[in-house]
């Protein structure tokens, strides 16, 4: 938030380096759409090997709704954190496997 806040605020896009007087919609940054897919919503898409890892961890937030584009179709997570936690529904495409990851301490309801 630091670093990518004042640059979504001016330009409403992420820069190349700090100052504007370079790139200021550089491709460089959109690792922060993987960054937020995998750390924050807490999945994670194989496409070669059709496998989806949701990594549930408590990243402080109560509850989370995501979508994701994959070649064939879209896969869908929904989850909620309640007292360490979690209750999740994912719908994924046809041939897709899914594999859970709780951090230990953690579970599902």
């Amino acid at each position: 938030k630091g670093y990518f806040l004042y640059m979504a605020e001016r330009t409403g896009t992420l820069w190349e380096n700090m100052t504007p007087t370079a790139s200021c919609n550089h491709g460089f940054a959109s690792h922060v759409a993987h960054v937020l897919y995998r750390d924050a919503c807490g999945l994670r898409v194989d496409i070669p090997s059709k496998t989806v890892t949701v990594r549930l961890r408590d990243v402080g937030m109560d509850w989370c709704s995501t979508v994701l584009p994959v070649p064939e179709g879209v896969v869908n997570l929904k989850w909620i954190c309640f007292e360490g936690l979690f209750d999740y529904e994912i719908d994924v495409p046809e041939g897709y496997t899914v594999v859970e990851d709780i951090e230990e301490g953690e579970g599902t309801v």
